[in-house]
């Protein structure tokens, strides 16, 4: 959440800015996500605004566009259930934009702080994809896909 502040704020040092992406709204919409709880989602425009508000940061996010078809596939080693009392192994590729899909819903608006909330959101979801161990399904292209 300091990086995020110090984005924001724009406190970060010049050694620090020179390494940065051409957007740091991308970039702050990610630190965000990694300073969130990763058991709750950030699906609502109010929590980001609130949350900003009480920081007291004013972000100019009316320029700010989300596209989570930028997410494409990898591959990944997880576990899922087979039923009550087994789990089963699995390599599988997953496609990240229709997991994020599934399981966060369409993004109905990508840009200004709609669109930010939504990369915030999808954001945690990925950090909660990548420390979860064991799916309650199988992840195929079938239940998946939006």
């Amino acid at each position: 959440m300091a990086l995020y502040v110090a984005l924001l704020e724009g406190t970060l040092s010049a050694e620090v800015l020179a390494k940065l992406p051409d957007s740091s709204l991308d970039l702050a919409a990610t630190l965000l996500a990694a300073g969130g709880d990763k058991t709750a989602d950030i699906e609502y425009v109010d929590y980001v605004y609130y949350l900003n508000n009480i920081m007291e940061l004013n972000p100019d996010l009316s320029t700010f566009t989300y596209d989570r078809s930028d997410y494409t596939t990898m591959n990944v080693d997880y576990l899922y259930y087979t039923d009550a009392t087994q789990t089963a192994a699995i390599t599988g590729t997953v496609n990240l934009a229709d997991y994020l899909s599934w399981v966060n819903g369409d993004i109905t608006d990508g840009t200004a702080i709609e669109g930010f909330t939504s990369a915030v959101n999808d954001g945690v979801e990925l950090i909660e994809f990548t420390h979860t161990q064991v799916f309650p399904d199988e992840l195929t292209e079938a239940n998946v896909a939006p």
